[in-house]
Parts: structure tokens; sequence; C-alpha cells
């Protein structure tokens, strides 16, 4: 099994590689806030399985190199408490929602950022998903835990805190050495948050 996976947007002009060790966790996030950053990017069909539900691949960002095209990189806080969700602004690609605190050693990636084939390959690089969270924000009789599981948080608590030791929040393609976004997050307006679904028109 190849020790890295290619990473390309959809019109090909970002693209990097994605180091697989240490090896991540990969989750199915059903939120509200994934959903609704699906429909702002207008991939909902590429993003979204049938129920509402976002492949995610949960990494560090010293593991992420972008070779080419960083300057397409943007970002955008769905809410002040949010992460910041970086896309490619050449085709809107999800890359990684990123903790803002350029320190924190975390970053969750979608997985149709990845080069990989089918959902098999997908699985045979990345291993199955382990998680499927946020199910009581899903669509239909969605599968899953309604939030997320004890013995999850309790996980990606402990591997952050290794991660955060071992120096694992840099190299990073989303911050520079001051520690400022590469890209000014975008602030929605209350209309781009009510078309999205994050504000119910009253």
């Amino acid at each position: 099994m190849s020790d890295s996976v290619a990473l390309q947007c959809e019109c090909g002009a970002v693209s990097g590689r994605l180091r697989l060790k240490p090896a991540g966790r990969r989750l199915l996030c059903m939120c509200h806030s994934c959903q609704a950053y699906a429909k702002y990017l207008k991939k909902q069909s590429r993003m979204l399985d049938e129920h509402g539900g976002t492949d995610i691949y949960q990494v560090t960002p010293a593991q992420i190199d972008i070779s080419q095209g960083a300057e397409h990189l943007q970002c955008v806080r769905l809410s002040d408490g949010g992460p910041l969700r970086w896309y490619t602004d050449c085709c809107n690609t999800p890359v990684a929602n990123i903790i803002p605190n350029p320190k924190v050693p975390f970053a969750g990636m979608p997985t149709v950022f990845m080069d990989i084939d089918d959902d098999q390959t997908r699985e045979q690089v990345l291993g199955r998903v382990r998680y499927r969270i946020h199910a009581r924000h899903g669509v239909g009789d969605a599968d899953g835990h309604p939030s997320g599981p004890v013995g999850m948080l309790m996980a990606t608590a402990i591997s952050l805190l290794w991660n955060m030791l071992r120096g694992r929040s840099r190299p990073t393609p989303f911050f520079t050495e001051a520690g400022e976004p590469v890209a000014v997050p975008e602030r929605l307006s209350d209309e781009v948050r009510t078309a999205i679904g994050l504000v119910r028109p009253e």
C-alpha cells in the first residue's frame, strides 16, 4: 500500500499529496453545517451521500502538501465558533476543515479532494468509515449516532494531544509563519446564510 495519496481539485488546478502516516480516522458527518457547506459550494451531489453525509478523513495539517495551485485556496467560516473551511476558488472543491488556531494539529479532509477512483479503492487506501455522526440531522432513515459517540471523542482527544506533542501542526499550507490564515476567512451575509439553510427565514 502506498504511503501517500494524490490530492486534486475537480478542475485540476490545485494538487498535492496527503501522507497517510500517521493513519487518520475516517468518518461520515451528517451535521447541519457540513450540509450547508455543500450547498454553499454548490457541490451537494458530489459531496453528500443519500443521507446528507460527508465522507471525511481526519489527519494533521503537517500531512497535507499542496504543491500546485495554492493561490487558489480560500476559506469561509459558517459560524463565529466554527472551523475554517478551505476550498478552491477555481472549481469550489472542498479541501479541509481546519481549527482556527494554527497550533492545533487537526484537519478534516473531505475525501472528494483525493484523487481516488471509486468507493472500493477509497476503503482500501483509507480504511472503512469508523463512525457515522450527527445522524439526527441526516436525510431520511439515516443510520448512525445522533451526535458523536464518547469513544470517538476520547480517541480524537488522545490523538490530538499526541500530535500536539509531536509538533504535527506544521508545516501547513493553511497558515503563514506568523500564524495568519493564507486567505482572509469570508464572513457570510445573512442572505447567504439563509439561502444555504443556516438561518431559517421568519
